[in-house]
């Protein structure tokens, strides 16, 4: 199985690598490069195909799946699957692209646009941050930030024009959500949630507005949950709701 496997990755590297094989007819790559908290790089690969052969879902002979463990790591989320190399259609700006990050250390990590290829006019390449609704213009700098352990699902995308992204489409949808009270008080810190159907909510995070996990707190399957929060000098906190369908962000103001 091993062996059948690495001639496959052999096969797809050859197939999106080689400036030969497709002289007429050029797949266009955008290389990206993840760096752990320990320092370890993994390679990804994304490849447009300009006849269409390949699709946004599973392709086979164009998607790679992830079969390496590593305790950080970033891969290509197709249908909720991880991959370390994917086929798409012709190039698209107005596509985007999700990325799973997987960690196990808490720490620094990058992402970094490694090259470009077979485009004959450079295309622009942005890591988008939903919690932020930043986008991070790769080709003149890396994207940087300092992540706790966790999965990280909805969170990062790769895409290729700036402003287009409405963190709203990328999570549940807010009438989902429209019988949920989050309000926070600020001589106490409290922050509560208040919902008749609050146990279909796994997962509770705060984030400051540059991306930073401030808490992370588990459900206990109540109609109301208290949060205490720790002081802090950001003027907004970003909350978001973790649910088996997606994660909904909210953005509240703690400071006055």
């Amino acid at each position: 199985m091993k062996t059948t496997y690495k001639y496959f990755i052999i096969l797809l590297v050859l197939v999106f690598s080689s400036p030969n094989l497709f002289a007429q007819n050029e797949i266009q790559r955008v290389r990206i490069d993840f760096e752990t908290p320990i320092g370890f790089v993994r390679h990804l690969l994304l490849g447009f195909t300009p006849d269409n052969a390949a699709s946004d879902g599973f392709d086979y002979g164009y998607d790679a799946p992830n079969i390496e463990n590593h305790p950080d790591d970033m891969n290509w989320m197709i249908d909720g699957n991880r991959y370390v190399i994917q086929g798409v259609g012709a190039f698209d700006e107005n596509k985007y692209y999700p990325l799973g990050m997987f960690l196990t250390n808490s720490g620094d990590i990058k992402i970094s646009l490694f090259a470009l290829e077979n485009f004959i006019i450079p295309i622009n390449v942005y890591v988008y941050d939903v919690v932020t609704d930043e986008y991070t213009h790769i080709n003149s700098e890396d994207y940087t930030n300092t992540m706790s352990s966790g999965e990280y699902l909805d969170r990062f995308y790769l895409t290729f024009m700036e402003g287009h992204m409405d963190p709203s489409v990328l999570s549940i949808s807010e009438n989902n959500f429209e019988d949920f009270q989050l309000k926070y008080t600020k001589e106490s810190r409290r922050l509560t949630i208040n919902s008749q159907n609050l146990n279909s909510i796994d997962k509770i995070e705060l984030f400051s507005v540059t991306g930073q996990q401030i808490l992370e707190f588990q459900m206990e399957r109540n109609s109301e949950e208290v949060i205490i929060l720790p002081e802090l000098s950001d003027q907004f906190l970003v909350v978001a709701l973790k649910h088996s369908k997606g994660v909904f962000y909210k953005k509240i103001a703690i400071q006055f």
